[in-house]
């Protein structure tokens, strides 16, 4: 599926159940998330207003996603304009190693100090955590490919010694016969 990207999506909350989207754009580009390519870049204008309900589908040639409702909204807050963009990831990825920071706390131990700084703080918590938990797998994933590697190594090497010891048992045997 195709996303217009890098445009902002104005919304304004109706009521509890239901908003309203705009999107007024001269140009834009579209990108496919599940295989990470660009579309050629749009050169006719994108004009988009509709209201529907949360959690109900909205889509377009350009674009189709859903926003869910958080329990704790409030949508009391007076003149505050809302709205979002679809980042390309591309981008996205590089903003945010750019502004992440890593550091060893202890060269003896293996300890490593993540942060980032972010206007969105919650944002940028989660972005740690998710870092720290891909960090994590990696390094499950080496210690358990190491550990099948050792299994390998000591199966063959047991292999190995059998059939040395197997090898050394004929020779005696043919040796016995020989002597008798």
């Amino acid at each position: 599926r195709r996303q217009l990207i890098n445009k902002a999506f104005f919304v304004e909350v109706i009521d509890e159940s239901s908003f309203k989207i705009k999107l007024n754009s001269t140009e834009g580009k579209t990108y496919h998330y599940n295989n990470r390519k660009f579309d050629v870049k749009q050169e006719e204008p994108i004009k988009f207003e509709s209201t529907f309900r949360f959690g109900e589908l909205v889509q377009t040639d350009y674009f189709a996603f859903r926003l869910e409702r958080n329990p704790d909204f409030d949508t009391e807050f007076g003149e505050v304009q809302l709205f979002f963009k679809l980042n390309d990831r591309e981008k996205l990825l590089n903003k945010y190693k750019a502004k992440t920071q890593a550091k060893v706390l202890n060269k003896t131990a293996s300890i490593i100090v993540v942060s980032l700084s972010d206007v969105n703080k919650q944002k940028a918590l989660d972005y740690v955590n998710a870092l720290a938990d891909a960090y994590v797998m990696a390094g499950l994933e080496v210690k358990n490919l190491m550990a099948a590697n050792t299994v390998k190594f000591i199966d063959n090497q047991l292999k190995t010694i059998a059939d040395s010891l197997n090898q050394t048992e004929m020779n005696l045997n043919l040796s016995d016969q020989k002597k008798s």
